[in-house]
């Protein structure tokens, strides 16, 4: 039986509907609606479902899309040239407030003439986008720009490739001024455009951006030429953290490195403009705290540890928030400052806010073990003093460190502090590695252990005060100045309450002749004072701060008067040997 023509025309048709809807994305909904969001009075949706892809397909022909070119200001190594973002209602463009940092607009270079500058921005404070204005003599065109609609799915196109469309899901959205936006995922991140109902509703910029843009405004409405574009621009240009850094960026090698150091340092004392969501790679806190690295490191190669030390204070780090220039400014400050304003900068910024969690307190404690390392390296190789000093101050964060331990009986060797190099000794076992170490180190101690019954302080000779570190009363250890030129024991005030000394109307004065006058000063009694196992019994001394900075005391002859002194001031060697 032939079957009627009108049964073929509809089979035709079922046909034709079922391949339109596998072809043409524009004609299916996504396998499931993007997640709605709260009320505009949220500044985050509480969303379980992270950024997702649902489904892609070739795009949709009734969406042509006008992809510009955009060229930027103060492009250089590592910073971009030029931007892709694409036009909307028929003159209007989208681009990351970053791209105005150079002090002047970003140009469109394609399509049309290039060279062209935005007339007009829809742009207010803290918007991390710019809406920007072109004046064409005819509108492009181009696709509409629409509010964000939740309850519509929402689908990505990508600006070059095959554009096929993808939706997704966005997961949390957060307010930012007239924008949601979103953490992109790795499928949309490159330059592109948001789109519902064949109107566009957001972009993503690539770059290294991490968020998504969608245009949320609360009224609803269109763009509109709020500022002028070069306004803006300039207004960008006088303050900012990312404007002092884009500065830094574009400044020629052939600029001394200490100025382009200062250059990013200065950004560092300004405000951020842009959460680190909002950035393009190469403005990054980790990518710039990077270049600061690298400037650090060059000048401290060229003798210029010390401005690097001044450059990288502690308000610099904390604003910073970074490592490696923490490691950067404590390398400094050890080569030109010594291990102990290592240990002032750490904990310094050990009480900050920006590092108070355990991991970051814990990355602090290792840098300072591996200064201390490099610091006894340097000592022995240069012969020098003040190892054990530094040695007990690491130990105490890596008891356990092995490498740290043999350091710390070098030290005593080379300080000819024998029973502390055998005390160390005993202390560990070493592995097949270390062993020959330690028993080299073992046959050294045995060598010097005859000269234990005189304590040996090396200094940097010439030097007029030789400074030791001793015990009071068995249980304070103070920094002291052994100076063979004074007559009294001088103590610290800081000292009288760890001590548990108090000083009253009956506490004895004297009159302390100095070199600027007299000056009174309490007597008060002391137990004992030891140094390197040398220990001298009821001893008189003064409380008095010499205003040194290090809250140090003062051994005069009523202390050394204990002992047969052997001074060799060219060799840096002090020996006491008990009468």
């Amino acid at each position: 039986m032939a079957v009627p023509w009108v049964v073929w025309a509809g089979a035709a048709g079922v046909v034709l509907l079922a391949a339109a809807y596998v072809i043409l994305p524009g004609l299916r909904r996504g396998s499931r609606a993007a997640e709605p969001a709260a009320t505009r009075a949220e500044s985050v949706v509480p969303e379980a479902t992270r950024p997702a892809a649902l489904e892609s397909g070739a795009a949709s022909s009734s969406l042509a899309l006008v992809a510009g070119r955009f060229a930027l200001e103060g492009a250089g190594p590592g910073i971009p040239a030029s931007l892709e973002s694409a036009f909307v209602d028929g003159s209007w463009a989208a681009l990351p407030l970053w791209t105005f940092l150079g002090g002047r607009s970003p140009r469109l270079s394609s399509p049309g003439p290039g060279g062209v500058e935005p007339d007009w921005v829809d742009w207010r404070g803290g918007e991390p986008v710019v809406l920007c204005r072109f004046a064409f003599g005819e509108d492009l065109r181009t696709p509409e720009l629409a509010p964000f609609d939740e309850s519509v799915v929402l689908e990505w196109r990508p600006l070059s490739g095959e554009r096929t469309s993808l939706a997704i899901e966005t997961g949390p959205l957060r307010f930012v001024g007239a924008y949601r936006t979103f953490a992109v995922f790795s499928e949309v991140d490159a330059p592109g455009v948001l789109v519902q109902k064949g109107r566009v509703v957001g972009w993503t910029f690539g770059q290294g951006l991490a968020s998504g843009y969608l245009w949320a405004p609360s009224d609803g409405s269109g763009p509109k030429p709020a500022l002028p574009a070069g306004d803006l621009a300039g207004t960008l240009l006088v303050h900012g953290r990312e404007t002092a850094f884009v500065r830094a960026m574009s400044m020629s090698e052939d600029i001394p490195v200490d100025l382009r150091m200062a250059a990013f340092v200065s950004g560092y004392r300004e405000a951020a403009l842009l959460s680190p969501d909002d950035l393009p790679l190469h403005l990054k806190p980790a990518q710039v705290a990077g270049r600061v690295s690298s400037l650090a490191s060059s000048m401290i190669r060229q003798g210029l540890a010390a401005e690097v030390a001044r450059l990288l204070d502690p308000k610099i780090l904390i604003a910073a928030g970074d490592t490696g220039l923490i490691k950067a400014a404590a390398m400094a400050s050890n080569e030109a400052r010594g291990f102990d304003s290592v240990r002032r900068l750490l904990a310094d910024l050990g009480r900050g806010s920006a590092f108070e969690s355990a991991a970051s307190r814990q990355e602090l404690q290792a840098l300072e073990v591996e200064l201390a390392k490099a610091s006894l390296h340097k000592i022995l190789n240069e012969r020098g003093y003040g190892g054990l000093e530094i040695f007990e101050e690491a130990r105490r964060l890596a008891p356990d460190d092995l490498e740290l331990h043999l350091l710390g009986v070098e030290v005593a060797v080379l300080e000819k502090k024998w029973m502390d190099a055998q005390d160390l000794l005993r202390a560990k076992q070493y592995p097949g590695a270390l062993s020959d170490k330690a028993r080299t180190l073992e046959r050294l101690v045995e060598e010097g252990r005859r000269e234990e019954d005189s304590a040996t302080i090396r200094f940097n000779p010439g030097d007029r005060l030789i400074p030791v570190y001793a015990i009071i009363n068995k249980k304070l250890r103070q920094k002291f100045y052994i100076d063979t030129g004074a007559t009294t024991t001088i103590v610290p005030s800081s000292v009288l309450d760890p001590l548990g000394i108090k000083i009253d109307s009956s506490t004895p004065t004297v009159i302390l002749q100095g070199v600027a006058g007299a000056d009174m000063g309490f007597q008060v009694r002391l137990d004992s004072i030891e140094i390197e196992r040398q220990t001298v019994f009821d001893i008189r001394a003064v409380v008095y701060d010499l205003g040194s900075g290090d809250e140090a005391g003062l051994l005069g002859n009523d202390f050394l008067q204990h002992f047969q002194v052997d001074l060799d001031s060219i060799k840096g060697i002090l020996k006491l040997r008990k009468k």
